[in-house]
């Protein structure tokens, strides 16, 4: 298996259009289930900027690799922030970071929380 860390979505497009195998994205591994095995593995670490954000809409986007906490420390600024509360916050991912893992204060006590 071959472990790949892209620093762009161009370079990742460009892995996945090498051909028919199978790939695991892979971010801050808070929340890696065991699979199957896979032909390769894609890093997402690198992949970890705020795209746009517009506070008076409380729209953010940002690319796979965003952690909770820089996302947090960049709602910050504008005094929001995003109502997740997970175990490992500057390794978890949003995926990672989501109520399907049920963890932290959302999870637990409100519920689903829409991401």
């Amino acid at each position: 298996m071959a472990r790949v860390t892209a620093g762009s979505i161009d370079e990742v497009q460009a892995l996945l259009a090498q051909g028919d195998r199978t790939v695991l994205f892979v971010g801050g591994e808070t929340a890696m289930p065991p699979g199957p095995p896979v032909d390769l593995e894609i890093s997402t670490g690198r992949l970890n900027q705020v795209v746009e954000y517009a506070p008076a809409d409380q729209v953010v986007t940002v690319e796979c690799g965003v952690n909770l906490a820089q996302l947090q420390r960049e709602l910050a600024k504008c005094g929001q922030r995003l109502a997740l509360d997970p175990p490992h916050p500057v390794e978890a991912t949003l995926a990672a970071s989501s109520p399907r893992t049920r963890s932290g204060r959302c999870g637990r006590d409100t519920g689903p929380c829409a991401i």
